[in-house]
């Protein structure tokens, strides 16, 4: 047996009996990675419960069997939800830039610009477990479509790809250490024309369904202790309050509380109680 064959059974061997013992996929994939076989490893042949893939050349991680989100998947007769892309940025900046005056949804006290947060995006649109979604009109619905030619549904498809967006939300770390991964905060922002239309409430509610399929057990909130319409629409959705941090914002007039508002999720998106 030569050297890389015993490397590879070595290193199989190991990383089974941890995965047995520790059942914990991403430290299976960071000592799999820093091991650095180099002829590959299938993290889902190892542990097929897992979906992650190894690739020694680089220590990348992939996921490579999350559930795909369709093109543009349906929220109602109205509104449809997809995956941010690269060109959406600037739509995504505007929108969260709308509501940095009101001092109600962010700490952030001055505009951002799209250079600023291109980094942010990236990582976002290119993490299979903190994605970003895009809402965008309805331009008419697929079932219709279905039954004309062709042409007429890819017609509405390229409209649906290019209308504007009219809300974005994201999953992100709820801190950077490994073992928080089961855990994450839910940011939720609507462009002004479209507030108090239930449109909030639709996306926070199918965000909470897609959260099992990305690994996620715990979805949180964190909101201004002033915002009482977002805390209304949180406590409506099984939020409840799990932290309370006093005056820990200065809003540049005034200081601002801070909620911390959790819940635990199933596979069916409800609570765990």
């Amino acid at each position: 047996m030569d050297n890389t064959s015993i490397k590879r059974t070595s290193i199989k061997r190991f990383v089974s009996a941890v995965a047995a013992s520790q059942k914990t996929h991403l430290l299976i994939c960071a000592i799999a990675a820093l091991l650095s076989v180099d002829d590959g490893l299938d993290g889902e042949y190892y542990f097929p419960k897992y979906p992650v893939s190894l690739f020694s050349y680089g220590h990348s991680m992939t996921a490579t069997s999350l559930p795909a989100l369709a093109p543009s998947y349906r929220l109602n007769d109205v509104w449809s939800v997809q995956h941010a892309r690269a060109e959406d940025l600037p739509e995504v900046v505007a929108i969260y830039n709308q509501s940095i005056a009101g001092k109600q949804a962010t700490a952030q006290l001055t505009p951002v610009t799209c250079g600023e947060r291109a980094a942010w995006f990236a990582e976002h649109i290119n993490s299979p477990t903190r994605p970003i979604y895009v809402v965008r009109a309805r331009a008419q619905s697929m079932e219709q479509a279905s039954e004309d030619t062709a042409q007429t549904v890819q017609a509405v498809q390229t409209n649906q790809k290019t209308a504007p967006i009219v809300a974005w939300g994201s999953f992100s770390d709820l801190y950077a250490r490994m073992a928080y991964h089961i855990s994450t905060e839910m940011s939720i922002y609507l462009h002004q024309d479209y507030q108090a239309k239930g449109l909030g409430s639709l996306l926070t509610r199918w965000m909470l369904t897609q959260a099992p399929s990305l690994g996620i057990h715990n979805v949180v909130a964190l909101i201004f202790a002033h915002n009482q319409p977002s805390l209304g629409l949180f406590g409506k959705l099984g939020f409840e309050q799990w932290g309370y941090m006093p005056k820990v914002c200065d809003m540049d007039g005034f200081i601002a509380d801070v909620v911390m508002l959790g819940k635990a999720v199933t596979s069916e998106g409800t609570s765990n109680k």
